[in-house]
């Protein structure tokens, strides 16, 4: 699992969490760890953004709406994971690309 060979999840979260304002960041933390069946599995958000991140996947555009765009062409709507964890992969990729550089 990506940790941005750096960080555990914990404290990706509150990372992320700290760019916004102090009053939403519960709110955020909460929509990050509430779990949404993917592929038949019940997981947390943020752990599905982290894995995609890591498997290669960009914030990008398909069927005309945003979206989590893996390198293979598959990709998961912004619908389907909320506005906040496709947030949360971009500023991931961001924090990688910074890291990496």
């Amino acid at each position: 699992m990506l940790t941005l060979k750096y960080k555990p999840m914990k404290e990706l979260l509150e990372e992320f969490a700290g760019t916004f304002e102090v009053m939403s960041r519960p709110r955020i933390l909460a929509v990050l760890q509430k779990s949404i069946n993917i592929n038949g599995r019940l997981r947390p958000r943020c752990e599905y953004a982290i894995e995609s991140v890591a498997a290669g996947a960009k914030v990008g555009v398909a069927e005309h709406k945003p979206a989590l765009v893996f390198p293979d062409g598959r990709y998961m709507l912004e619908s389907a994971i909320t506005k906040i964890a496709l947030r949360f992969a971009d500023w991931l990729c961001e924090e990688r690309e910074l890291l990496e550089a």
